[in-house]
């Protein structure tokens, strides 16, 4: 698996959103991102300056991304 960066909750926001995700609601510090064609949601802790590298994992699985694909679009 390559290695991811550590990364905030904002960049990470930003890159689901680049892939098509929008945001629904946000209740407390987690905000729920959707995306339509395929009825999935993804849900993101704000709470803390940097999301865990296992999390971050998690979330970009989710969303369809491959670690290398969400590298490249992090550098963007």
């Amino acid at each position: 698996m390559p290695f991811l960066p550590i990364v905030t909750a904002r960049q990470l926001v930003k890159l689901i959103k680049a892939v098509g995700f929008i945001e629904v609601r946000q209740k407390g510090s987690h905000l729920t991102l959707y995306r339509e064609n395929d009825n999935s949601s993804i849900t993101i802790p704000l709470h803390s300056k940097t999301v865990g590298v296992g999390l971050t994992h998690t979330i970009i699985k989710q969303a369809g991304l491959t670690p290398k694909e969400a590298k490249e679009l992090l550098r963007k």
